[in-house]
């Protein structure tokens, strides 16, 4: 239920500035503002092993502490302050919800 509020409206956007150390097909970062001045991130793997994706919160326009919540297991990773990194399976999309802390 809480990935159906992020898929409102007009779809995200590629984040510029990034690049899988694999090359810009093997994973992608995805972001959409929300409302509530979160912000919805889909990290996407789209090669035939995991990958480890790290997402630097200054390229989504986050400064400072931000909450991290994993929107498909619902549940808060916590307060991270400049990045957050996790392995994403292969052919596998994570989404999260980044908050201002």
């Amino acid at each position: 239920m809480q990935c159906c509020h992020c898929h409102t409206g007009k779809a995200g956007d590629r984040v510029g500035g990034w690049q899988c150390s694999e090359g810009p097909e093997r994973c992608q970062i995805w972001a959409k503002p929300l409302k509530d001045s979160s912000i919805a991130v889909a990290l996407f793997n789209s090669g035939k092993e995991s990958h480890d994706i790290t997402l630097e919160f200054k390229i989504i326009g986050m400064d400072g502490a931000v909450m991290v919540r994993d929107l498909w297991q619902h549940k808060d990773l916590g307060v991270k302050n400049t990045s957050f990194s996790t392995t994403v399976a292969s052919r596998v999309a994570e989404v999260y919800k980044i908050t201002k802390a």
